[in-house]
């Protein structure tokens, strides 16, 4: 298990692999490394003060900042899968590569509700 700073936050990264015509939603896999699911470790700031209202203007749920090591198949289609809860939450806009260094990335999530 990972060392549990306050806001440390594991997850997978899911990259959207395809379309479910049937279910009308667009199908997911975990990211992996020789066939194993990578588990990322970044910072989580839940948002506060001008975010709130942000987030409230479109309907966000659990809203918050995620700053990670560069990983180049992290985009803006991708969702984020919580390691220990199980929660699936959704990348807001386009990730932001810091500094263009390749080297960090941050982005906004907001809780996936499906429909």
């Amino acid at each position: 298990m990972f060392l549990k700073k306050p806001n440390n936050f594991s997850f997978y990264i899911l990259q959207c692999t395809g379309y479910d015509d049937d279910a009308d939603e667009p199908l997911y896999d975990k990211i992996a490394s020789a066939g194993q699911p990578i588990v990322f470790l970044g910072n989580r700031q839940n948002a506060f003060g001008a975010e709130v209202y942000e987030a409230q203007a479109i309907g966000a749920e659990e809203v918050a900042t995620i700053t990670v090591g560069y990983h180049p198949d992290i985009s803006a289609d991708c969702r984020l899968l919580a390691y220990d809860t199980g929660v699936v939450y959704e990348i807001i806009g386009t990730p932001d590569n810091v500094g263009m260094k390749n080297k960090l990335l941050q982005f906004k999530i907001k809780r996936y509700q499906n429909g």
